[in-house]
């Protein structure tokens, strides 16, 4: 069924965000609620420690910023694999998502193309979003196994972490090796997608110290075997997008002395996808047919594509940190090197039909992305009232991008023979029908601090900076000349180049009331290099090469509070965003081409809250919500700089940032109980809604009014998962079902001239048994 319409007025859903609030503070005061005070029965929360503002361990009534966080034993009890199990839980969060390893991420509405806007971390590994090609190359999906905890700082983190965080910072750390106590888990899953087919997982962890007190190895490994649930009318198939992925990871500590201990890791996975995730609604064709190309109506989980869109994910992290404590701090050096490569590949017959070249074919986009990022920085625990982070980044960066569209069988939908620049498909005996390659790097180097100043023993005040300077270079070559005109491969396309340099700051005060209550105020900047379009090609020759950079300012006021013995923890953040030059995807004037420009000013106003309530020892609740209002404040411009091309629709004053809802809320209830002495329960339901979007910056409508023919509305569902299950010390059973009514929620759309309408939905309803043995 499709996702129904919400009945709640937009004024109704804000009331339900601020009435989180109101709920939380009235039960704080409840006698009936909670524990009474000196209640022998009263609980606290566990409490988790956070590092990722770089001042070593923290609570996070202590820090002043948003920031959220999971525990492991929250991600196991929630059956959480990878992003998407998470993410719905975090106030704020949201993401485009277009199948595996092909997300992007975003915080707060600071959405938009180019470069990422999250910056995203593995322990102290970079592995970010690319901010070159989007085929397939957008946030890596790791498996996440044996995890210790997720953080997800919201805001701009322009100081400590750099240009890749203008909108927030997600860090996972993994469970480290334990040098006290050998330690042992296997976990496994069977199940089933209704209008899909049978799923399995299995994962597993050993722990091993090797020498007392100064030696242990941790190995963690896991296999993932998901149905398809997507048909393909067209070639026959069903279920094509399934995906299998194996992986692992090897982590050794080391203490090399009382002071100095050392971490190194390495971790692999490799996932192959079968298909397109993505489906032709109901009542929408594929194409303008042809005669020698006729046209099917899309359906419920069905496509229509020509061909097998299937692709691979690979990558490695390899990562060696060392700390080194002081009397007086901490120093770290940290290097880490992530490699991935990817083939990607996509239907390209309804492209060719717009260019009046009714064939089948397929588009193979294999790419490499090389970072090595390198960072030494130091964490003061000075006596007296200053405190000081200080560092510097090294990073280098890598990648090579090919495109190929190669004519394709129109049984298998598979290409026709491996690819072969020399031979045309129209003018030859051959199946290259075009090919380009796009090669470059980015260089950054920068250096930080924050230095905080504790005015009183309630009062501190931080100041950070961050200067930094990025080149970035591309070449260009086209392999195989559309049509075959011009014969052979061209000669390289004079490379592309662009540099970057900034210094930005924060200031923060916190006023910490109590050990309970902190109030704090935060002015931040958040930046994000320019970069390099597709230019110079004779067929795409009008696209600008570069587009600039863009900025942004964070003004935000926050409350950070425990009531009722600790029972209940309230958290709110308002904040507005003025946000300058932003990039944005935009098409020329036919339509045809997408690139990057800068759409101009936009404005963000938001407030988030989330609360957590314990009123027992067994039943935890939890409630977030987050209003989000995104407009540009002045009209994008028509042409690009140097009225190089004409921009087709541009977004006018007052148009919403697309894919940004106004109006997200999660909510979840977890019951621990006695089944007898030896044996628990475990009973858990999490919900999150998504409110309505465009992909556009202009609404739908005719063209000739100014309006967006492609402009497509996405979101407007909701979500319910739930898990029911018995454990011990050693082992556990659990039942579990994810889109318990089924709801195909609408995630993505992608619509233009020469492309099919397209939709990404939910996961159809999944449920299955979960297992776990423990040593």
């Amino acid at each position: 069924m499709n996702a129904r319409k919400s009945k709640f007025h937009p004024s109704a859903k804000l009331a339900t965000i601020l009435a989180t609030v109101s709920c939380a503070a009235l039960l704080a005061q409840s006698p009936i609620a909670f524990a009474a005070e000196g209640d022998d029965d009263a609980v606290d929360f566990e409490e988790i420690l956070v590092t990722a503002t770089k001042r070593g361990s923290q609570t996070l009534i202590d820090v002043p910023i948003a920031i959220q966080a999971i525990s492991g034993d929250s991600l196991r009890d929630r059956g959480v694999q990878d992003f998407a199990d998470w993410a719905p839980s975090i106030t704020g969060l949201r993401y485009e998502d277009l199948g595996p390893g092909d997300k992007r991420i975003f915080l707060r509405g600071i959405n938009s193309t180019g470069a990422s806007t999250t910056g995203v971390y593995f322990d102290e590994a970079v592995v970010t979003a690319s901010s070159k090609e989007d085929g397939g190359g957008r946030n890596v999906d790791i498996k996440l196994y044996d995890i210790n905890r997720i953080e997800v700082l919201k805001g701009p983190q322009g100081t400590l972490y750099g240009a890749s965080s203008m909108s927030g910072t997600i860090k996972m750390i993994p469970n480290k090796p334990d040098m006290e106590s050998i330690d042992a888990y296997v976990d496994g899953s069977l199940g089933n997608t209704d209008g899909g087919g049978f799923n399995w997982d299995i994962n597993a962890m050993v722990n091993l110290p090797l020498v007392q007190d100064k030696a242990a190895l941790r190995v963690v490994a896991w296999n993932v075997d998901r149905s398809g649930y997507v048909d393909n009318v067209r070639l026959g198939t069903k279920n094509i997008n399934n995906e299998k992925t194996y992986g692992g990871r090897v982590m050794l500590r080391l203490a090399a002395s009382e002071n100095l201990t050392i971490d190194a890791s390495v971790m692999i996975q490799r996932t192959d996808v079968g298909g397109t995730s993505r489906i032709t609604p109901a009542g929408t064709i594929g194409h303008v047919p042809t005669d020698a190309l006729p046209n099917f109506f899309g359906g419920d989980l069905k496509t229509v594509s020509f061909t097998k869109d299937e692709w691979s994910d690979n990558w490695e992290i390899y990562s060696l940190t060392a700390n080194y404590e002081m009397e007086n701090g901490t120093i770290t050096a940290t290097t880490n090197w992530f490699d991935r490569r990817i083939n990607f590949n996509f239907d390209s017959t309804p492209i060719l039909i717009f260019f009046g070249a009714p064939v089948r074919a397929i588009t193979h986009q294999p790419q490499s992305r090389r970072v090595w990022s390198n960072e030494l920085r130091y964490a003061s625990n000075w006596e007296g009232p200053l405190q000081l982070v200080v560092g510097g980044l090294v990073q280098r960066e890598r990648t090579n991008f090919e495109v190929q569209v190669i004519a394709s069988d129109a049984t298998t939908g598979r290409a026709l023979g491996p690819w072969d620049p020399e031979n045309d498909f129209f003018t030859g005996t051959g199946n290259a029908i075009f090919g380009r390659t796009n090669n470059g790097g980015i260089n950054q180097e920068a250096v930080f601090g924050e230095l905080s100043f504790e005015a009183t023993e309630k009062l501190t005040a931080t100041v950070g900076l961050r200067y930094f300077r990025s080149s970035q270079n591309s070449a260009e070559q086209e392999t195989h000349p559309f049509f075959g005109f011009g014969g052979g491969p061209r000669p390289p396309i004079k490379p592309n180049d662009s540099s970057d340099n900034k210094l930005t700051t924060k200031f923060n005060l916190a006023y910490k009331a109590s050990d309970d209550l902190m109030i704090y105020a935060t002015a931040s900047q958040g930046f994000r290099v320019g970069g390099l379009n597709s230019a110079g090609i004779p067929i795409i020759a009008q696209i600008p090469r570069n587009f600039a950079p863009d900025s942004l300012w964070n003004y935000e006021l926050g409350m950070k509070s425990r009531f009722a013995e600790n029972k209940v923890i309230l958290n709110v953040a308002i904040y507005q965003i003025d946000w300058s030059n932003m990039q944005s995807v935009s098409r020329d004037a036919t339509g045809a081409f997408q690139f990057i420009a800068n759409a101009g000013d936009t404005r963000i106003r938001g407030i988030e809250t989330d609360v957590t309530l314990r009123p027992t020892d067994q039943l935890e609740l939890t409630m977030g919500g987050a209003y989000t209002d995104t407009f540009l404040t002045k009209d994008q411009p028509g042409v690009t700089p140097g009225n190089i091309v004409e921009v087709a629709f541009p977004g006018h004053k007052g148009d919403p940032v697309p894919n940004v809802p106004k109006f997200t809320f999660n909510a979840s209830a977890q019951y621990k109980f006695d089944v007898t002495e030896d044996i628990g329960g475990l009973f858990r339901v999490d919900y999150a809604w998504v409110g309505r979007s465009r992909t556009e910056f202009r609404p739908r409508g005719p063209e000739a009014d100014g309006f967006n023919p492609h402009t497509e509305q996405i979101g407007g569902y909701n979500n319910f998962n739930a898990r029911l299950g018995i454990e011990t010390e050693t082992w556990s059973a659990k039942l579990f079902v994810n889109n318990l009514f089924d709801t195909r929620g609408i995630v993505d759309s992608i619509s233009s001239d020469q492309d099919p309408l397209a939709q990404l939905v939910t996961r159809p309803r999944t449920y299955g048994l979960n297992v776990t043995w423990r040593r």
